[in-house]
């Protein structure tokens, strides 16, 4: 987070959704027939939520509402991450959509990077919030070969 009203407006809108979401639910999974709906019903989330299917669509959903980390992520206690130790040895690599309106870079990932230590982190173009869904291929490509890249330097 940059400032407290990052954190303020992100609980808002989060708890804001979550109030609402219960009763839409059954609405945006019937909306998610059609690709074009289903691309206008996951604007929010993906560039790109035509790609994905009905049926994982309507999945996507039900595992919105099952997903029990969201109260504890939607805490107004909730700590900053906190910067990992210099001497830490696990490598990492982190993936962003570009267009993530959800958790904007500039507002969001780059302080993520900084508490992290990280100097860099792979920005994916054409790329919501959701990026495993508006472009898996390249997501699994990214992954793979950060881990080659792991494996290859410890040999």
């Amino acid at each position: 987070w940059r400032g407290p009203e990052d954190i303020q407006k992100f609980m808002r809108d989060g708890k804001g959704m979550l109030k609402w979401l219960p009763l839409l639910a059954p609405l945006l999974k019937l909306a998610c027939g059609p690709a074009a709906l289903r691309k206008l019903v996951l604007a929010r989330e993906m560039q790109h939520g035509d790609r994905m299917d009905a049926a994982d669509a309507r999945e996507h959903f039900d595992r919105i509402l099952r997903m029990t980390i969201l109260d504890e992520f939607l805490d107004e206690n909730l700590a900053p991450v906190a910067p990992l130790p210099a001497d830490r040895q696990v490598p990492l690599r982190v993936i962003w959509g570009v267009n993530d309106v959800i958790l904007p870079f500039e507002r969001f990932g780059q302080p993520l990077l900084d508490a992290l230590g990280l100097k860099s982190c792979v920005m994916l173009d054409d790329c919501g919030h959701n990026p495993m869904f508006d472009d898996p291929e390249r997501v699994a490509s990214e992954m793979l070969g950060f881990i080659r890249e792991v494996e290859g330097s410890r040999n």
